[in-house]
């Protein structure tokens, strides 16, 4: 008898179309967040062939609604169908900082991600119930595979380690970091199923 192969695949998506660059102010935050979520992904930067090689042989594709997950997925398998689910979205920022002073837009992000990281901020979610929604999404992600066997997840970078964490914490195998660049993965599989190997290959592929 045949044993089906189980296993999680959690990618990030494509580089967006929107730069993060030029200058915004404290308050100008929750803007550039929305110009970034409403955009899709440039064409400039292909995903590596081991992840397009993996698309077509996934049995299961699912991916966050925003529309750099939704594109960078219909890249990796065409007319195939995909399964779109918010509860995989980015991990929020918050609106604003609350000043007005202009500062480049790449820092105006990492001290609201610092601010949402330390619950300095008022957020549509704090990170309490982002971790939460994160095993929601890995009880998601887990009964797909175990139904359909091979599962590829395309969904953004913070919340990409959640779930990692999640997946570790109930047995699964696989990296304790995950990659961050665009088009990066990494693989989990149950423990069971798992080589024993001082070190496991995690990546698919990432992009420089």
């Amino acid at each position: 008898m045949v044993t089906k192969t189980i296993e999680i695949v959690l990618a990030r998506h494509g580089r967006s179309c929107v730069e993060v660059n030029g200058w915004v102010s404290g308050r100008e935050l929750g803007d550039l967040m929305r110009r970034y979520d409403e955009s899709g992904i440039t064409r400039a930067l292909e995903p590596p062939p081991a992840l397009r090689q993996l698309g077509t042989r996934a049995a299961c594709v699912v991916t966050s609604d925003l529309q750099r997950s939704v594109e960078s997925a219909e890249w990796l398998i065409g007319d195939r169908e995909i399964s779109i689910h918010p509860e995989l979205r980015e991990a929020c920022l918050p609106q604003s900082l609350g000043f007005r002073a202009r500062i480049p837009a790449a820092l105006a992000i990492v001290l609201g991600r610092t601010a949402w990281w330390l619950n300095l901020c008022d957020a549509e979610e704090t990170i309490s119930e982002t971790r939460r929604r994160a095993g929601r999404a890995v009880d998601l992600l887990t009964n797909l595979a175990e139904r359909h066997g091979t599962l590829l997840a395309v969904g953004h970078g913070i919340f990409n380690r959640f779930m990692a964490r999640h997946l570790r914490e109930r047995g699964w195998r696989g990296p304790r970091v995950m990659p961050s660049s665009h088009w990066s993965s990494a693989r989990y599989v149950p423990a069971a199923a798992a080589p024993r190997e001082p070190r496991q290959r995690a990546l698919l592929g990432s992009a420089p």
